[in-house]
Formats: structure tokens, sequence, C-alpha cells
């Protein structure tokens, strides 16, 4: 048996590695929420392109079924945003849940705190309570940061209403 000496860093490494069922693939996190939306990012996780093939988890059989649907739609989408994805697979399996506050049952995004405008700041100045005051500041400013991140779209060009987002053919961000 002739075996070279593994360091302990590796090993360490490879006993931290996330299972392979949580690893993402190599299509960035807001990539794939511009292509499929925000409702889809939710149940369904791109998991490997090898050789022009995505895997894709979904978190249930109905899921596999509506997004193969849309197939070609993420292929080309996908294409447009620099990945070559000639096909795509569907697996039904443990898809990682958005990010939840500890003991929370609802989804909350990290978002940046907002400065409140002072018309804001005054009247939220009048409660007399130190910490309902604090309470009533730090909310607000969190739903104006929530207001800043969420867009509207168009209405939806898609075979399945409301699964994918509209494209405009250019990647977000560019343009004029």
């Amino acid at each position: 048996m002739n075996s070279a000496p593994i360091s302990l860093g590796s090993l360490l490494k490879g006993l931290l590695r996330p299972p392979a069922y949580l690893r993402p693939s190599n299509i960035d996190d807001s990539t794939w929420r511009d292509v499929v939306g925000q409702g889809v990012v939710r149940r369904a996780m791109p998991v490997r392109l090898r050789e022009g093939v995505l895997t894709v988890r979904v978190a249930s059989s109905a899921w596999a079924q509506q997004l193969s649907m849309l197939r070609e739609d993420l292929c080309r989408r996908l294409t447009e945003r620099g990945y070559k994805v000639q096909d795509i697979r569907f697996s039904v399996g443990p898809v990682m849940p958005p990010r939840r506050l500890a003991g929370s049952s609802i989804f909350v995004p990290y978002l940046r705190p907002v400065p409140l405008p002072p018309p804001l700041e005054r009247v939220i100045a009048l409660v007399e309570d130190p910490a309902l005051r604090m309470t009533l500041a730090r909310a607000a400013s969190a739903n104006l940061a929530w207001q800043r991140s969420v867009t509207v779209e168009p209405p939806l060009r898609s075979p399945l209403p409301g699964l994918l987002p509209p494209t405009t053919g250019e990647p977000p961000g560019r343009g004029g």
C-alpha cells in the first residue's frame, strides 16, 4: 500500500465540507434569482453545471414538472448571462431554505438600515417611551430598506404565469 501523508488541514476541510446535496453549483445566487424569480428561488436551486447540463434540485415533483416546461426559456436566460446551458435536469430533494431569524417562520433577508427621513424622525421623536421609540425607528428603517430592495416587474410573459420574471435580453444593471 503506497499512500502519501495527508495534511491535517485537508482532512478537516473534507470533514467540514457540506454534504453534496447542499453544495451550490457554480451559478451564482443573484444570477439564479434574476433568471427564475424570487418565488422559484425558494423551491429550486442549481446543483451542478457539467458539460452543458444543469442539474437543478427542486422541492417537489410538481416543481420539477412546472420548471421542465420552462426548460428552453431557462437555458436561454442562463446562456444570455454567460453560462453555457444546453439542457436542464431536475431532481427532487432538499433545497436550502432561505435564511431565517432564530425562532421566526418568516423569511427575513439581511438589509442594511436606511436613515429615516427627517419628517419621520420628528414623528417618532414624539413617542414618549424610549424602548417603543427605538423599536419604531428600527422597524421604519427596516421597512424603508425592504422597499428599496423590492423591484416591481412588468406583467409576465411566461407559459406558466407567476414562475419567471420577464426578460429584456440584457443582463441586469446594464443599459442606459
